[in-house]
């Protein structure tokens, strides 16, 4: 696993040489000796405790804020958590076939028909996501000698770009490969549902025809056996359409948004900043549709070269979007654009 620092900095790697691994340079014989325990780059040598509280807090802040649809899949409980992160490059998982109807009979004990469940592997890599900084260690004992508190300016900045790619992935998924495996997100995951907007939806749909637009994705999505509760991903040009009025006339007393979530099925509408434009998704937030796959929390991590002077950071996580579908490709995902 090649970890390439800033200009100037060193490379350390970990390779597989003789059946065994190898590593060398300071970051990567810790990560290897820690059995790839990330917190072997999080030690007390250079940061003290109360300093990396700092850059962790500033992280924490940034990351909640920019990650709405990958806050949602873990609040629901739809994670999927990997011990050993750093160690593990692909994740492998099998689904399962249905089986025929049950039989009927009067006696019960009619000889029916022999039926057994296939097994499809799927695959996805797990790649790492992270934004680096520097800090001479000058400015980090200035910082101790004055009283003044440490600037996280660069760590929330890391954070905030590790965030917006994680989040974008929800949406987009990722050019990463590892042979035939790929990261799909809901906008590029084959077997979805297509929904042709009656008119645009971020600057000409009517209030009824966004009403209409949804009824019709629910629909296929209950055609392929997917009956919510669903939620609605949705841009914040359309969001921002979505607070006018329903009735202009002023006789529902009821915002645009407000009349959608009336719609059954629908629990929660969601505005990101990573939907497309005139796009929307409808999707049954279920394990079997969708889930994070969580290898390492975002995590700031440190090493340093030129002799100490300088300090390297490395704002990193593992949270990658496992988007799903049936054997007989059926999905819980309607795409409307």
């Amino acid at each position: 696993m090649p970890n390439k620092a800033n200009a100037g900095a060193q490379v350390d790697i970990i390779t597989s040489k003789g059946g065994s691994l190898q590593a060398s340079g300071d970051v990567g014989m810790r990560l290897l000796k820690n059995n790839f325990n990330v917190n072997a780059l999080r030690t007390n040598d250079v940061l003290r405790k109360d300093e990396w509280k700092q850059y962790d807090q500033a992280l924490i802040e940034v990351a909640t804020k920019r990650m709405p649809l990958v806050q949602e899949l873990i609040s629901r409980g739809l994670t999927y958590n990997i011990p050993a992160g750093l160690g593990t490059t692909i994740l492998e998982w099998e689904d399962v076939s249905d089986m025929n109807e049950a039989e009927v009979s009067m006696s019960g004990v009619t000889a029916g028909e022999t039926d057994a469940i296939e097994f499809d592997l799927h695959s996805m890599p797990l790649p790492i996501i992270h934004k680096g900084f520097n800090i001479n260690i000058r400015k980090l004992h200035a910082s101790r000698t004055t009283g003044q508190a440490l600037d996280t300016t660069q760590a929330s900045i890391c954070g905030r770009k590790v965030a917006e790619t994680t989040e974008s992935m929800v949406i987009s998924g990722h050019s990463t490969k590892l042979g035939s495996s790929v990261i799909y997100g809901l906008d590029t995951v084959p077997n979805s549902s297509a929904i042709t907007m009656t008119s645009l939806w971020d600057t000409t749909t009517a209030a009824a025809e966004y009403i209409t637009d949804v009824l019709t994705a629910i629909a296929a999505l209950q055609g392929d056996h997917m009956y919510g509760p669903y939620v609605l991903m949705i841009n914040y040009a359309t969001h921002n359409r979505m607070q006018n009025d329903y009735d202009i006339s002023g006789a529902s007393m009821l915002t645009i948004l407000e009349r959608v979530l009336r719609v059954e099925g629908i629990s929660k509408i969601i505005p990101s900043t990573d939907v497309p434009a005139n796009h929307a998704y409808v999707v049954q937030l279920s394990r079997d549709v969708i889930d994070e796959v969580i290898g390492l929390q975002p995590t700031t991590v440190q090493w340093e070269s030129h002799g100490g002077m300088m300090m390297h950071f490395k704002v990193m996580s593992i949270m990658i979007p496992r988007v799903r579908w049936t054997q007989t490709l059926q999905s819980g995902i309607a795409v409307i654009s």
